[in-house]
Parts: structure tokens; C-alpha cells; sequence
């Protein structure tokens, strides 16, 4: 009897499934008027989001488990809009912000943030100190402007903790070693040594930078008599250093391997264990991260399958969701105060994924759902996109989030 019923309710089911075996090429292309149907619209004020998409954003706050911001890096209009976000993060359960710095940089850096009101000067006051000036080079990527001191101002002062996923940056070892040198003795580990083994490395990481081709440098630098010593001797007195010197070792043999492509994969894998770490050791809390796109999408990407499929699996796991939204800019006012557009200047990149595009405003954030547009290429409603930057984009993430005329953002630090 049970065979029947399954055989009955299959019967219903297919009959009112739409079919899906019509030639793609007999099907509407998927065009700026569909994507506009599922596209929302808000603004930013002091006060917060308004406009008709501010309740299609909420709702994708409140739906998530753990949220990815698949960003374009280093954009102003971004932070802002971060900045406005926390207070919605904190109400809907968020207390974690997960970012594209190591793990080490993450506990310094809330160390650094502890006091909120005192963030825009310690960060102003930690860039000065350690500008690597002689290669042009921040100590820590994505803060140095004064939007991202307001965002994460915004971020800590709703209490969240600082994650960080990513390898140490290049030129975080200054800061780090310092760091380290701070909480010894200086009978157990000689300032000398700090001092010798700091200026080695500085030495080689200039003539890296000097080089036209490039060398792998941090396998060189590990060579280094005075860099040996200091490392020796910091890893006898403190489990601590010992940890943080191993993890910079991981993260400088993915720099010295990264030409070519050749240590991308483990580069991911060490995002994703990261994530995993901090994920268990919370006990499945919801999560903000904000990381570059190419990490955030739920398929594969760049060859891999990064963080975004991470969070999607983890999510899924449990019944719940990771709302992925994929970030992006058309318009971008340059310093003579002309606003550029980057469909014509980048068409052949930006044209890949037109239809989306199009739905850009100078003066709005558009967020676009693109679930409904998935399964209506799923359903067989519309053609498949034939670009294959398009299809990415609709099947790894759940929205695009197409920001307002961007602009270049005012540093902490004058240059």
C-alpha cells in the first residue's frame, strides 16, 4: 500500500513540476527585466538603511546562520555600510566577525580595539609605527583607512570577537616579533637578538622587493644565523611564541610558493581549517565574515572549493542557512571628483555578468536576490547563462550586493 502511495504522490508531484527538458536555446535568456524583478533598493543614513530594500536586507540577516560578505577589498563605501550593519548583526544573534587576517594579527588586533572610543587613534598610531616604508607596505591589510576604523569601531562596540582565517600577512612579522618580545623577560630572550634577527629580515624583504622577478625569500630568511637564533630562543621560553612562530612559518611557505598558483589550495585549506577551529570552539555561533569574493562563493572557485562552500556545508548541516552575498561596484568618483564607470572601462570583465550590472545606481545600494533566478534556471523557466563568470555568480551566491559610487577612502596615516 505504502508503494502505492509514494507511486501516487510522485504522479502529482511530476505533473506539476514544470518540464525542463525544452532546448536551452528555445528558452528566454535570463536579461536585465528578470534580474530587476528580484533586485531591491536602499540607502544609507545615520540612522541606518532606508528604502525598500532595507526589509529584504534584514530578512537576509535573520535568516542566516553565518553571513559572507564576498567583498571587493579596500572599498570605502563597504565599510560604511558595515558600519551600519552591526547594530542589525547584533540583534539578530551575531557576536563573531570573522576576517582575511591571520589568526595571531586577530588577537593583537583586539587587544588594539579593546577600548572602542580609542580605535581610531590606536590604529592610527599602529599603521604609523609600522609602515614598512621601504616597500611601501601596511603591517596589517584592510583597516588603514579611516572608514575601516569606523566599521570596526561600529563592530566592537556591539561586542563581537575578532576571528582571523588567513595566513599572517607579509609584513605582519614586525608587529607580531615585537609583540612577542613584550611579554618576555628580557634575561630570557636578549633584546640583541630581537634587534639582529629583525633587521636580517627586514634586509631580505627589501631586496625581495628590489628584485624585478621576485624570490622566494621567507625559505631564505629561515636560514638566516641571527633569525635561527631568535627563534630558537623565543620557542624555549613560551609555548605562545612557539605557536604564533609556527603558524608565520605555514603562512611564509605559502608566500614563497604562491607563483603560479602552486599554494593556493593549501592557502584555502588553512582558511577553512581556521574557520573550522574558531566554529568549534564557539560552539556553532552565527558568524560575520567579510572576506575578498573569490573566498566567499558556496561553489567552486579559483579552482577550489573555498570558504563560502565551508560555511554553506556547515550551515546545512544543521538545518540552517549561510547567506552568501557577493559584493560589487559599477561607479567609482575619481579625485577631480569625475565618477568613472566600469562597464565601459572594464567591459570586457564587468559584461560577463551584465545583467546584473545593470541594475547598479550612483546613489542607491542594490541588492539583488538570486535565489529566485536560480531556480528559474533550475525549473527550466529561462536559459542558462551562457557566461560562465554569470553562472558562477548565480549558483555561489544568494545575493549581489551592487554598491553606490565608490570612492578612494582617506587613510589613517598620510602617506
Amino acid at each position: 500500500m505504502k508503494y502505492l502511495l509514494y507511486f501516487s504522490l510522485f504522479v502529482v508531484w511530476a505533473c506539476q513540476t514544470p518540464k525542463t527538458n525544452i532546448p536551452s536555446s528555445a528558452l528566454p535568456a535570463l536579461d536585465s527585466a528578470f534580474v530587476a524583478s528580484h533586485t531591491h533598493y536602499f540607502q544609507l543614513t545615520p540612522e541606518g538603511f532606508t528604502g525598500e530594500g532595507a526589509q529584504t536586507l534584514e530578512q537576509a540577516v535573520q535568516t542566516a546562520q553565518i553571513l559572507v560578505l564576498g567583498e571587493t577589498h579596500g572599498s570605502p563605501t563597504l565599510s560604511r555600510f558595515v558600519e551600519q550593519l552591526a547594530p542589525l548583526l547584533r540583534a539578530n544573534g551575531f557576536r563573531h566577525f570573522a576576517c582575511e587576517i591571520g589568526p595571531h594579527s586577530a588577537q593583537y588586533l583586539e587587544q588594539l580595539t579593546t577600548v572602542p572610543e580609542n580605535i581610531p587613534v590606536n590604529l592610527a598610531a599602529f599603521y604609523e609605527q609600522y609602515q614598512f616604508e621601504a616597500i611601501a607596505d601596511v603591517p596589517m591589510p584592510f583597516f588603514e583607512l579611516q572608514e575601516d576604523a569606523a566599521f570596526l569601531q561600529a563592530i566592537r562596540r556591539e561586542g563581537f570577537s575578532i576571528w582571523g582565517l588567513d595566513q599572517e600577512y607579509f609584513s605582519s612579522v614586525f608587529f607580531l616579533l615585537d609583540w612577542l618580545q613584550s611579554q618576555l623577560e628580557p634575561e630570557d630572550v636578549p633584546t640583541v637578538l630581537h634587534q639582529a634577527a629583525v633587521a636580517t629580515i627586514r634586509k631580505w624583504m627589501i631586496q625581495e622587493n628590489q628584485d624585478d622577478k621576485g624570490f622566494p625569500v621567507f625559505g631564505r630568511i629561515l636560514k638566516e644565523p641571527a633569525v635561527k637564533a631568535y627563534f630558537s630562543a623565543l620557542e624555549a621560553h613560551s609555548p605562545e611564541a612557539k605557536a604564533l612562530l609556527n603558524d608565520l612559518k605555514i603562512s611564509w611557505d605559502i608566500y614563497d610558493r604562491y607563483r603560479g598558483g602552486a599554494s593556493h589550495g593549501d592557502r584555502v585549506q588553512y582558511i577553512r581549517n581556521n574557520f573550522q577551529k574558531q566554529y568549534d570552539r564557539h560552539g556553532a555561533p552565527k558568524v560575520f565574515v567579510k572576506i575578498g569574493r573569490l573566498h566567499a562563493s558556496k561553489v567552486e572557485s579559483g579552482g577550489e572549493l573555498d570558504l563560502g562552500e565551508l560555511t554553506h556545508t556547515l550551515a546545512s548541516e544543521a538545518g540552517l542557512e549561510s547567506i552568501n552575498i557577493a559584493v560589487w561596484n559599477r561607479y567609482y568618483r575619481v579625485e577631480d571628483g569625475a565618477v568613472t564607470d566600469w562597464l565601459e572601462e572594464r567591459n570586457r570583465y564587468y559584461c560577463q555578468n551584465l545583467p546584473l550590472i545593470l541594475q547598479a545606481r550612483k546613489d542607491a545600494f542594490a541588492l539583488i536576490d538570486l535565489r529566485p533566478i536560480r531556480e528559474a534556471v533550475a525549473q527550466g523557466q529561462i536559459a542558462p547563462p551562457e557566461s560562465e563568470s554569470l553562472q558562477s555568480l548565480i549558483n555561489g551566491f544568494d545575493y549581489e550586493l551592487i554598491l553606490p559610487t565608490d570612492y578612494t577612502g582617506t587613510p589613517l596615516v598620510k602617506p
